[in-house]
């Protein structure tokens, strides 16, 4: 071999055919997608000129309508409008539901009711705390609830299914029917939801409250006690030493 055909030998590269093919398919993307960038957005791009023209026919002059404008404002608006909403409802309302719809407690007693009700009003005087329980000649018991112009009226019914009961002795077999209304609300409507199940059908659910329930922490803690239908013992009647211990 002389030495002209050693030289071509050193000077010839290797060249890898399979990196050369990753290369070219990176790089023809590359170009691909600058020659669509520069169609929706270039200087010269084809769309460009058509949105312009299309909002060039649709410039306002001061002969033109102006209720067209507001039109497509208010729409804009309304779609904002839409997403801030949105993002409240899962931010706050469907927490709110998701703890009103998961069971608090097992089982409760009266004064853990009243405690409740103590700790929702605990930046009021003291003195203006009252609590009440009566029993009524059929059975079941009226809790009475006031503080300012918060005000509740709680029956406590016996249980009606003795099968819930653990024994026929069971001390707590006391349940809440319904919620109260606070003196503010002129009424609790019933709220009624509709939950889908697949293949086209749904259950309906009717949920014994409404408007103001997610408002109030009381009644929300009260609401849920009438979801689950959760035992209530009388553990006491007199409440005056719980009102009192706040002051402490």
């Amino acid at each position: 071999m002389n030495n002209e055909e050693t030289n071509n030998l050193i000077i010839q590269p290797a060249l890898d055919m399979e990196k050369l093919q990753k290369a070219a398919e990176e790089y023809a993307m590359k170009g691909a997608l600058k020659s669509i960038e520069d169609f929706y957005t270039g200087y010269s791009s084809p769309f460009r000129k058509a949105v312009e023209q299309y909002l060039e026919n649709m410039v306002p002059s001061f002969t033109l309508d102006l209720p067209g404008i507001m039109a497509l404002l208010n729409e804009a608006l309304a779609a904002q409008m839409k997403r801030i909403v949105g993002q409240a409802v899962a931010h706050s309302y469907i927490p709110m539901m998701s703890r009103l719809l998961s069971r608090q407690a097992e089982r409760i007693d009266v004064s853990d009711i009243v405690q409740k009700f103590i700790d929702e009003h605990d930046y009021y005087e003291k003195e203006s705390i009252s609590v009440r329980l009566d029993k009524s000649s059929y059975g079941w018991y009226n809790l009475h609830l006031s503080c300012d112009e918060d005000a509740y009226e709680i029956t406590l019914h016996e249980e009606y299914d003795r099968s819930r009961l653990q024994s026929e002795d069971d001390p707590y077999r006391y349940i809440i029917l319904n919620v109260p209304r606070n003196s503010d609300y002129s009424g609790l409507p019933k709220m009624k939801c509709s939950v889908p199940m697949g293949d086209g059908k749904e259950a309906k659910i009717e949920l014994p409250f409404g408007q103001g329930v997610l408002e109030d922490s009381f009644l929300h803690y009260i609401a849920n006690l009438v979801v689950f239908q959760t035992p209530i013992r009388i553990d006491r009647t007199y409440f005056d030493d719980m009102i009192e211990s706040e002051e402490e």
